[in-house]
């Protein structure tokens, strides 16, 4: 009886292993999300002020813009909600207002986009 028990769980074993791996990478790959800047409050009133860095554009697509940044990374910038971005041209220069989150991607996203406004025109 007991070596019975011990076959079925080397048998056993290996699968559970497997299933528990996939269940650790998924979960990962959902949880990839990271803070990518500090937070900056308002010295006055104490109220949250959103990053903003600022990227040379690369391609303009309908609802959002591939930007490399000064650091040379390659990030998606864009919302649903911002009709400007068709206004953008490659090269020009951007300044972007989001959470201070990104995903690990490639290219990366910015999360949370609430402003792109122009800098400079190349």
């Amino acid at each position: 009886m007991i070596s019975n028990i011990k076959n079925n769980f080397k048998k056993i074993l290996p699968c559970f292993l497997v299933i528990l791996l996939f269940v650790a990478i998924f979960c990962g790959s959902i949880f990839s999300t990271k803070k990518d800047s500090i937070e900056i409050t308002n010295e006055e009133d104490h109220t949250f002020v959103l990053p903003k860095v600022k990227g040379r554009v690369l391609e303009v697509y309908d609802n959002y813009l591939i930007v490399e940044l000064a650091d040379n990374r390659i990030y998606e910038a864009g919302t649903e909600n911002l009709e400007c971005i068709e206004n953008f041209q490659i090269n020009d220069i951007v300044k972007i207002t989001y959470s201070g989150y990104t995903h690990e991607s490639s290219p990366g996203i910015l999360v949370d986009v609430t402003n792109i406004e122009l800098e400079e025109e190349e």
